[in-house]
């Protein structure tokens, strides 16, 4: 019998296991003993999201052990997350929901892909069901309750034939891929109520922050808004544009106040004119806070305010302060 000499490894054209696509490497190996078990160890890396790779030994004889086959993950895995998800429904909301987004560069079909609890994963599609680029569904427990409560809906919405009710004071929500792979897992301790969901911020990371969400009902099909997080950092107020021109041209009309903030035990936001006039109130002693405020240069009620200078005072309540200067323009 001859002794084993090269090890091959290349992508396969699966469910075609015989198919050579492309070669990944090709390189010697110890001979090895007849029932000698050896280990090979290395690094590989594959920019997608899966690949279906073979290794296959040098001919010993023996042709029907000297192959083997395996999906594995690439840098791009994975190609969706969870997004947001309710798990204590309260009336008039009957039904628990988990949204599911598509942050890959192509189409994924969810056919024999599963969500569910720590203990029980359930099937979501045994068919074809293709999510767009930057595409979301929603995963209702009762789709008819959902559409209920949420009239103004419209985008892909899908009832489980089963559903892992998830628990009120904690439990781990994940989803699991056609392949066995856990594409996504969030471990929450709590439950909000009052139908305020737990959402992920809308950046392209599958570590994304988790928060609960701005508004009641959450904001299923659409983009995350999130109450922020205080850090061990220190208060800051960022304006952009600091110099904007609320004229109804659709250019620079808004500016954003973007926060970040120690932990304190309430939180002020406000616009005060050069004569230290109070104009517009975002916060007031609020418990909660967003990360960022849109102001269109108008006061509580809906006046226009003229141009001149204005100051953004933030406050962390018996913290910290900070004041940063924004410009009304024509």
């Amino acid at each position: 019998t001859a002794k084993v000499q090269s090890l091959l490894l290349y992508r396969a054209t699966h469910p075609d296991t015989l198919a050579i696509t492309d070669t990944i490497l090709n390189f010697a190996i110890p001979p090895l003993a007849p029932g000698r078990r050896d280990t090979l160890v290395f690094s590989l890396t594959e920019n997608s999201i899966y690949a279906y790779v073979g290794a296959m030994l040098s001919t010993d004889g023996r042709l029907t052990n000297n192959r083997g086959f395996a999906w594995i993950t690439g840098t791009l895995f994975p190609g969706m997350i969870i997004s947001e998800f309710l798990p204590d429904p309260q009336s008039p909301l009957q039904t628990e929901w988990v949204e599911l987004r598509n942050i890959s560069g192509g189409s994924v079909n969810l056919a024999n892909w599963r969500f569910g609890d720590e203990l029980n994963l359930r099937l979501i599609s045994s068919t074809t069901f293709n999510i767009a680029v930057g595409g979301r569904i929603i995963l209702a427990q009762d789709s008819a309750a959902f559409r209920q409560f949420y009239t103004s809906f419209s985008g892909l919405l899908l009832q489980s034939s089963q559903w892992s009710s998830l628990n009120n004071a904690g439990d781990v929500i994940r989803l699991v891929d056609q392949h066995g792979f856990t594409v996504d897992r969030y471990q929450y301790l709590t439950a909000y109520g009052g139908n305020y969901t737990w959402s992920r911020d809308e950046s392209e990371q599958p570590d994304g922050d988790w928060a609960k969400s701005a508004t009641s009902g959450g904001t299923p099909g659409a983009a995350n808004t999130i109450w922020t997080q205080p850090t061990a950092g220190r208060t800051s107020v960022t304006i952009s544009p600091q110099v904007f021109s609320p004229d109804g041209d659709g250019f620079e009309d808004e500016t954003m106040i973007s926060l970040t903030s120690v932990q304190a035990s309430g939180y002020t936001l406000k616009i005060y004119d050069r004569t230290g006039r109070e104009v517009k109130t975002f916060l007031d002693g609020q418990t909660d806070l967003l990360a960022t405020y849109r102001w269109d240069g108008r006061t509580d009620s809906g006046e226009r305010l003229p141009i001149g200078i204005y100051i953004c005072y933030f406050e962390a309540e018996g913290v910290e302060s900070v004041k940063e200067t924004v410009v009304i323009a024509r």
